[in-house]
């Protein structure tokens, strides 16, 4: 099943003077692993945004889940139901613990506090920081902190 599709994505700077992504066409299956790689400036980035919804192209199309995500005016919905992110600086908040930084993406769900520290825990533990989950993120190494954003990336599956 396909799960993200580009269509001629068009993504301009600087009043057109700079082209990120240029015609892109791409495809991807569920399931998949998917690596971008490519030079500083490539425009990595940028497609990285576009399909995280972080970022609209000027021109083109981005179906995620079936949905034309490049037509839609406000994303932040399908973003909090549908896409979670690792970012390269785990951005986790250092005064919250390791479950409560997890169960950030549960708030508003309608999941009880008791479900949402159940359904946490059991993510946190698949990320094999069961231990640490009520430590705050300036205790934990570098990788222990990017498990902890992962975890929080996939909590909502």
């Amino acid at each position: 099943m396909e799960l993200i599709r580009l269509r001629n994505v068009i993504k301009q700077y600087d009043n057109g003077n700079v082209i990120a992504l240029n015609n892109i066409n791409l495809s991807i299956e569920e399931g998949s692993f998917v690596s971008i790689i490519g030079p500083s400036g490539s425009g990595k980035s940028t497609l990285l945004n576009m399909i995280g919804a972080l970022d609209k192209p000027d021109y083109g199309e981005i179906i995620i889940n079936g949905i034309d995500i490049s037509k839609q005016k406000d994303l932040s919905d399908l973003r909090q139901k549908e896409i979670g992110f690792i970012f390269q600086l785990h951005n986790l908040l250092p005064n919250l613990t390791v479950l409560e930084n997890v169960e950030i993406p549960l708030i508003g769900t309608g999941l009880s506090q008791k479900d949402q520290h159940r359904r946490s825990e059991l993510f946190i533990e698949a990320v094999g920081l069961l231990d640490k989950k009520n430590v705050k993120p300036n205790n934990l190494s570098g990788g222990q902190r990017q498990r902890v954003a992962l975890g929080r990336a996939i909590v909502r599956n």
